[in-house]
């Protein structure tokens, strides 16, 4: 048995993400925060006939840190910006970038990020070889159009993508999401 049920739900279970943010400056209105996080999984054959276990590995996957920035304006406004560096694959880069507001409406951003369908099928599924229908689409870019709003039990939130290059006119879209959050669930 090369890789049973059994070890991609263990994998599955040991792959995680730990993130966390500390503000480094806040005063005048003016809030600077360091973050971060990596992403550790634990993955390989976990069975093998008569039961040893074999080719286990530990995968550092994606690390990222970076900065957020936000200023108080006053009326419950912010405006804000983020720079993330991104280290995946042995390569460093420059991940989210981007400027926004913020308030009791919701968020505004604009900049380099991720679309809202980046989170949907979040999983172990291509580690483990599976495919979906959008495996080889990219949910993020350099011009994103972004607002999220969420208010107790429901939330909505909208992006589009825009790619000014003539030669790549595939890849605008628009995708959304739309919720409820339900007491206890």
């Amino acid at each position: 048995m090369k890789k049973t049920l059994l070890a991609v739900a263990v994998s599955g279970l040991l792959a995680s993400t730990a993130a966390s943010a500390v503000s480094i400056y806040e005063q005048d209105g003016v809030t600077v925060d360091l973050y971060g996080d990596v992403e550790v999984q634990l993955l390989g054959d976990m069975l093998e006939e008569g039961g040893d276990v074999n080719q286990n590995y530990i995968n550092i996957d994606d690390a990222d840190f970076g900065f957020a920035m936000h200023y108080d304006i006053g009326n419950g406004l912010q405006v804000g910006t983020v720079m993330e560096i991104s280290g995946e694959g042995g390569e460093v880069s420059l991940g989210d970038t981007f400027v926004g507001v913020m308030g009791d409406f919701g968020a505004f951003h604009v900049g380099s990020q991720a679309t809202i369908l980046d989170d949907a099928g979040v999983g172990s599924d291509k580690v483990f070889g599976f495919t979906t229908a959008v495996d080889n689409a990219d949910f993020g870019g350099d011009q994103v159009i972004k607002y999220q709003g969420d208010f107790d039990t429901f939330y909505f939130g909208a992006a589009a993508l825009i790619n000014t290059d003539e030669k790549e006119d595939e890849n605008f879209f628009v995708d959304g999401n739309v919720g409820v959050r339900f007491a206890g669930l």
